[in-house]
């Protein structure tokens, strides 16, 4: 049995009229006639194939939030009638009329009106949306840039930073592509009208189509690198943005059938959009507290807890590649808490390893904590190596000359290692160290007093590629 109605996604800019009614005549041969526009996806219904002629008008008064047809809008229907033209569907500004004559009078024949009408729509509906999408997407990027600067290692070993930096620059370049050929149409378009030429605006359905590839493949990326933690923070994003799309759409449409006023439906259905967005925001970081709490989003559990100072505190006991005690030749401690944070993507994998005393411990002894890096894209070694370098003076900009944070070049390397640094502040050395191997860097924090060659040689040898494998 065939279908009675079925959903298509439509990849043609709002005013390419002449791509739209081409469509559209194409479906209605293949016995599927336009019942509802929403957004990218269209709605058919069942029809006997038919040999039909589409036409799309504009009115640049008209909206999507308005209870029916405008004043404007049902004299011209009343016309198109008339003539044979029978309505199809009305989204916003947008109005598409059909008939089955074979040779039909035509709605719009002035071409200089219409180039007008189209500019006039544009300007109302189109541009703002387009400039508006354009300088969020231009933020979004400027503001992934930023945190390159400040902290690549973050933004490039996180999936869903690289996500939404992926999904931020297609649109950018869509809505670019989109305000760039209406630039281009404009002025030859009133040309052409003034000699008696219609030049309608086209849609580049295969960059559309290259767009939407880009961001599947990013987000197939992204699925299969990410950690429970990223992967609730997507999933709840992508049901958060459907769900105040559906419901805004279904308040608006409820609006608009009960004959609520403009003003009213547009002030109401944008509310129920701010808040639903709130209230979902809201109900993530109140969720991702209590799955944390719980240890269901963290990559490993606390094994005890103890209370100190008056405050509790959790005990981990995760793997870690070096311990003191194997720089110190002690036996192995369990007044430590230890814990590993591994975090990867395509670009990056960054691993944190800290071994901490435990503050009910009454003997001190040594802590220890250190950051592994594989580059998996040898294009950004060299940034995230000089970041390793440079961290701590780009947290201090205004600190004096005398007392600034640098690293310096030591004469000596343990053996594989292509280059050791030692940080200072001013003249006085530091207890952190900087490994350098082809592809991997290490950050090492050691305690107290300035660790031997043996123990440089045993750092090196724990944490080389050979010994320790990241993801």
């Amino acid at each position: 049995m065939k279908k009675r109605h079925i959903y298509r996604p439509a990849f043609y800019s709002f005013y390419d009229s002449q791509g739209i009614a081409a469509h559209l005549e194409r479906m209605a041969a293949r016995g599927w006639m336009i019942d509802s526009i929403s957004g990218a996806f269209w709605r058919y219904r069942a029809i006997e194939p038919s040999q039909l002629h589409f036409s799309v008008t504009y009115f640049p008064k008209a909206s999507s939030f308005d209870p029916g047809p405008t004043e404007g809008q049902q004299v011209f229907a009343d016309y198109c009638a008339q003539v044979g033209w029978e309505p199809a569907v009305r989204w916003g500004q947008m109005q598409i009329f059909y008939t089955d004559q074979s040779d039909p009078v035509p709605l719009e024949t002035d071409p200089v009106t219409q180039v007008e009408t189209i500019r006039a729509a544009m300007r109302r509906n189109f541009l703002p949306g387009m400039l508006d999408t354009m300088a969020l997407a231009i933020f979004q990027l400027v503001f992934f840039f930023w945190r390159m600067y400040t902290g690549p290692l973050d933004a490039l070993s996180s999936p869903i930073t690289l996500l939404s930096s992926a999904i931020w620059l297609p649109i950018a370049l869509m809505a670019l592509l989109e305000l760039g050929f209406y630039v281009w149409w404009l002025p030859r378009a009133r040309r052409a009208a003034q000699e008696g030429r219609m030049l309608h605006i086209r849609t580049w359905r295969y960059a559309s189509l290259a767009f939407v590839g880009i961001l599947f493949v990013v987000e197939i990326l992204f699925l299969l690198t990410t950690s429970r933690k990223e992967l609730v923070y997507f999933l709840f994003g992508v049901v958060l943005v459907v769900l105040v799309c559906v419901l805004t759409a279904a308040v608006t449409n409820a609006l608009r059938g009960l004959g609520a006023s403009r003003r009213v439906n547009r002030a109401v259905s944008i509310g129920i959009c701010v808040a639903v967005t709130l209230a979902g925001m809201s109900a993530l970081v109140a969720g991702v507290i209590s799955l944390s709490r719980r240890g269901l989003l963290n990559q490993s559990a606390p094994v005890d807890t103890y209370t100190v100072y008056g405050m509790t505190r959790e005990v981990y006991a995760d793997p870690i590649p070096l311990r003191a005690e194997d720089l110190t030749g002690a036996a192995e401690d369990d007044r430590y808490s230890t814990e590993a944070r591994i975090q990867a993507s395509p670009l990056l994998t960054q691993a944190d390893y800290s071994q901490d005393l435990r503050l009910d411990c009454e003997e001190e002894l040594p802590d220890l904590s250190y950051t592994v890096v594989d580059v998996k894209l040898p294009l950004l070694y060299d940034l995230c190596r000089d970041y390793l370098l440079e961290q701590y003076a780009r947290r201090s900009p205004d600190v004096p000359e005398e007392y600034m944070d640098h690293a310096v070049l030591q004469d000596w390397a343990p053996d594989g290692v292509t280059a050791l640094y030692r940080h200072y502040t001013g003249a006085e050395p530091r207890n952190r160290y900087v490994f350098c191997w082809e592809g991997r860097l290490a950050e090492v924090r050691y305690w107290g007093d300035d660790p031997t060659q043996a123990q440089l040689e045993l750092t090196a040898a724990a944490l080389c590629p050979a010994a320790l494998e990241l993801p």
